[in-house]
């Protein structure tokens, strides 16, 4: 069984890297673009790792990470 990573980040290229390079070492990985998209996927898919950018348009990173931690069922994460 491989890990899940879901990785938050609006910036494109960032994303991108980050996906390469985790895939190469055979993680699952899903991107994430804004706050509100990754608190659903958070609940939805149960990530064991999330890479959270802190700038982001509409949420910021603390905002979602507070977010992912208030709810009971991605407390864990």
């Amino acid at each position: 069984m491989t890990a899940r990573v879901l990785v938050i980040d609006d910036n494109a290229a960032n994303a991108q890297l980050l996906e390469a390079r985790l895939l190469r070492d055979y993680y699952e990985v899903k991107i994430v673009i804004d706050g509100a998209e990754a608190i659903n996927l958070s609940n939805e898919w149960q990530p064991d790792v999330i890479l959270l950018d802190v700038v982001m348009p509409d949420m910021n990173g603390y905002e979602v990470c507070r977010a992912i931690k208030e709810a009971p069922s991605t407390s864990h994460i």
